[in-house]
């Protein structure tokens, strides 16, 4: 299965998630927009990301419980995008009317948010890349909190996820 492709120059970096214990393969070729044939040598480094800390889907959501504004110790959260295509899922379990708000520690990366509820998990009802953002429950439902970085951007995030007493 083809699963990604990255031109680049001098360097091309292309990184996934191995979705299974299983060998995967690199092919290296000239660059496709040069057809001109060329031979030369390159250094190909294959290195291990880790492992990631949260789910890539909803059905892969991590369930949070949000703290209540004003506790004297928010639970602080921490999160890795480990390479441009991921995103970390988590789920909260929300009721209609209450406020909930996430707050990211910006002294370092912020990653961009969407939200979906359990309703439609393929259109967000919201985007956004600021801190702290707030969202009220329209619905009991839950909602799915996606963590990306729009513009290829790794990095470690710290965030908590609280929610205000009506």
């Amino acid at each position: 299965v083809w699963m990604l492709s990255q031109d680049g120059r001098p360097k091309a970096q292309a990184a996934f998630k191995a979705r299974a214990t299983a060998p995967y393969y690199v092919r290296v070729s000239h660059s496709p927009v040069d057809p001109s044939a060329a031979t030369g040598a390159y250094s190909l480094n294959v290195v291990s990301l880790g492992q990631d800390d949260y789910g890539d889907t909803s059905g892969e959501a991590t369930t949070l419980v949000p703290d209540v504004v004003g506790t004297q110790n928010p639970t602080n959260r921490t999160g890795n995008l480990q390479y441009a295509q991921d995103e970390d899922w988590i789920a909260l379990a929300v009721t209609q009317g209450t406020r909930y708000r996430i707050e990211f520690d910006t002294s370092r990366f912020v990653p961009a948010l969407a939200g979906f509820t359990r309703e439609n998990t393929k259109e967000p009802f919201l985007t956004a890349r600021n801190s702290p953002v707030e969202i009220v429950a329209a619905t009991t439902t839950t909602l799915y909190i996606a963590f990306y970085a729009p513009n290829g951007e790794t990095g470690g995030f710290g965030f908590r996820v609280l929610r205000y007493n009506n």
